[in-house]
Parts: C-alpha cells; structure tokens; sequence
C-alpha cells in the first residue's frame, strides 16, 4: 500500500501519511555468539515472527570467511553491510530485506554503523545509527564524541540503536556493583547537549543479565525530528531467547491512517481558573529520566490535560 499525503514541513521533516507496514520492523540484537547451528534456526524463526525488515546483529563472533554462508542459511535473498574492515572478528551485521527497504551505508566505525534507511511502501526516510560501545570509559568518550559530530550535522529524524554498554541512572543496574558518577556522567552529558532523549520502553525492564546482575545497557535514543515527525515514540524490550541480551525492536506496522497534526489549543482556556493548576500538577510529575526526557514527558501530560480541559 502506498503512502498518500506527503508533504515536507520547513523544519526538513517529512510528514506522511502512513499505511500499515508489513515486515517493517526494525531490530538490534547483541546475540553474544552466533556460531551454533541451533542459534541459526532461532534466529530465523524470531526474524519471521516479528516481521523484521532490517536486523542488526551484534557480537556475532562470526568469522569473515563464514559470514556469507551463514547469513545465506539465516535470510536468503537479503542484502548486508558488516564491519570486518574496522574489526577482523566482526562486531556488526546489518541485514535488510531489499523488497521492504533500502539500506545506504554512510558511515563505518569500530562502535557504530551508520546509514539512511528508506522504505518502499511508504515514502519515509531516515538515518539510523547501529550502536555497539566498547567497554573502557575512554573508548565510550570517543562514541559519544563521534555521535555528537553526526548530531551537528543531521538535518532530519535519525536514531541511534543497539548495545551502548552505558547506563545513564541508578536504576538501570540491579543487584550489581554500586553505580558511579564516573559511569553515567559522560553519557547523561552527551544526551544534554545533543538535545537527544530516549524512547520510552515497554516489555521487559532489563536489557541484560547474568543471572545475578540486570542492567538496562541497550537502548534507542533519537533526536527531535523523530519525535516531531515519525509515528514510532516507544521501543519493545523483547526477551531475549537463547541470548543474554534482549532484542530491542521499533514497530512501523501498528500505524494506519491520518496525518500527523500539531496540537493547538484555544487562547480562551488560558483564562479559564484550571489552567495554571493544571500546568503546575504536570510539571511537578516527578520523573526519574533525563533532563530532555523529563521535559518531553511533561509537555505530554500537559498536552492530554489541556484535550481533557477543553472537552
């Protein structure tokens, strides 16, 4: 089905009408190992059954001379991008299915893979950033550097997804080592900066675990053009089958229909005895999450009030 209605607002965003999306998911997975024959079948089967149509694989362990083999055996007929090149051992593969989207490659790093995704069925864009972040806090500084750099330079909806390595609070770690400022500053600091938030989730709370440890490492950030004009604001923590890390996954295919409009209230509520108590009770919502973050959620509860007030 194709997308009617297209139109491109000033701020470089496209707004489109969208039509429902079949295998229009898109999915990081840090499978830790994909060697096993049995790993193969799954991750076959898991790719069916959420109608992916773009995966990224991440700490394969794959050797290069086997790649082509084993991804032919997972997803016959898909094209894939990897980063042998930066990493003889591979940390990425990028797998799409060419009859739904077209994946350009524009960048490549030892932490991240970077391109334009673009689906056919509806005429949407936008730049997406596979995430895997190395360990040691200076290894992260220089993704977080790298990012903010691609940040300055993007002029539309982009969004960075996978395996930060990073928590940003408190409580993203759970029955661990006690959480440092040293381990969450550089990350909170980043997000500040680039004006980027996190999507909100929903599944599972933790993205990894030991059996001992849960922690919340992998997640899909994005920047205000996505808010303002992509139809997906929530990211599925999904469980994580025989790996010990959880697939995240955006779902483009529970959107049908109409455009997207802005939100527009009428000056004369602004006088009405409910309106600055109204604007005061949200924005004293206590919230756990990034400066932006908080920011964005509040001006949500203030909108649904303010539709609730006019009614």
């Amino acid at each position: 089905m194709q997308a009617a209605g297209d139109a491109v607002a000033s701020t470089g965003v496209r707004v489109t009408q969208y039509s429902i999306l079949s295998n229009m998911n898109v999915v990081t997975w840090n499978v830790r190992g994909l060697n096993k024959t049995y790993k193969h079948k799954e991750l076959r089967i898991a790719i069916k059954e959420n109608k992916m149509g773009l995966l990224t694989v991440l700490e394969h362990r794959i050797k290069e001379c086997k790649a082509e083999k084993i991804i032919k055996k997972i997803v016959p007929g898909w094209e894939w991008v990897s980063n042998y090149g930066n990493n003889t051992t591979g940390r990425f593969w990028i797998l799409w299915n060419p009859h739904v989207i077209c994946f350009t490659l524009l960048e490549m790093d030892p932490q991240f893979i970077h391109g334009q995704i673009k689906v056919h069925e509806a005429n949407l864009a936008f730049s997406f950033i596979a995430i895997y972040g190395l360990h040691t806090i200076q290894d992260m500084r220089s993704l977080w550097r790298k990012l903010k750099e691609l940040e300055g330079i993007q002029h539309g909806p982009w969004i960075a997804m996978g395996d930060f390595n990073a928590i940003i609070n408190e409580e993203d770690r759970q029955h661990g080592s006690q959480v440092q400022d040293i381990e969450t500053m550089d990350f909170r600091d980043f997000l500040t900066e680039s004006a980027m938030i996190e999507l909100q989730t929903y599944g599972r709370e933790y993205t990894w675990t030991n059996n001992h440890t849960y922690s919340r490492i992998d997640r899909a950030i994005v920047n205000a053009a996505w808010m303002n004009g992509m139809p997906v604001s929530q990211v599925q923590i999904m469980e994580p089958q025989f790996s010990d890390h959880s697939p995240l996954k955006i779902k483009f295919d529970q959107y049908t229909g109409g455009k997207t409009k802005p939100f527009r209230f009428f000056n004369c509520i602004a006088e009405h005895q409910d309106f600055l108590p109204l604007i005061e009770d949200c924005w004293k919502l206590p919230t756990p999450e990034t400066y932006m973050r908080r920011v964005w959620n509040k001006l949500k509860s203030v909108k649904q009030r303010l539709k609730t007030l006019n009614t």
